[in-house]
């Protein structure tokens, strides 16, 4: 081709007798379809930039997996079916006051967690317990248990920086490092809360860090 046009295209140009009307007009149709075919090759270049984009993210959010241990811990919980993310806003602080009526006081150092009992990632309707570690078992009482919850030798972590809402990217990263490191799931993951709406104003600035409970497999 020469300038987009074909050599059929050129043969029918130079062997049919058009007006200068009717070769603007030829001219003009054919830019027009050279820049549609253009802007079509311009939106796969970036769908091919952003899927790339998305590799280097997910390799990079790979290498910050660690492994470290889970101690056993004695907690109050509570579990629910919330409806959203959203939700924990309302959840904690119930539980919060239930424990202030029952006297529990928080472990030092402060250890805040919630376990999916789904036991992977989702948007609505999540089973979860929350969980807050403190000194003693007391008797269980209002829908907050009070337990023990026992050790794991070894767990997959990451550090999610940012909202609940993009948490999903996390544990896709953290659960392909552990399919890809020959490992097995062996509990439910759990969410360790560091930084949140309780201390930072800018849901940019949350820190959370995911914790998967593994084992070779």
């Amino acid at each position: 081709k020469q300038i987009g046009f074909s050599i059929d295209e050129i043969k029918k140009v130079i062997l049919k007798d058009l007006s200068e009307e009717e070769l603007v007009k030829f001219l003009a149709d054919k830019k027009k379809e050279i820049e549609r075919l253009a802007d079509e090759e311009k939106q796969k270049a970036r769908r091919i930039d952003a899927y790339l984009n998305n590799i280097k993210l997910e390799r990079k959010m790979e290498s910050n997996v660690i492994l470290k241990e889970l101690p056993e811990v004695i907690v109050a919980s509570m579990r629910e079916v919330i409806p959203n993310y959203e939700e924990f806003n309302n959840f904690y602080p119930k539980m919060g006051k239930l424990m202030a009526k029952h006297g529990a006081r928080c472990a030092v150092p402060e250890y805040c967690f919630t376990i999916y009992h789904d036991g992977e990632y989702r948007e609505k309707d999540i089973d979860v317990e929350i969980c807050q570690a403190v000194e003693e078992r007391l008797p269980s009482a209002d829908g907050v248990s009070y337990k023990l919850i026992k050790a794991f030798p070894t767990a997959a972590c990451i550090l999610h920086k940012g909202p609940y809402s993009t948490i999903g990217k996390s544990y896709e990263a953290v659960f392909s490092w552990i399919e890809g490191n020959g490992y097995r799931i062996v509990d439910n993951p759990r969410e360790s809360y560091i930084d949140g709406i309780w201390n930072k104003e800018d849901p940019a600035d949350w820190l959370t860090e995911i914790q998967v409970p593994i084992a070779k497999k």
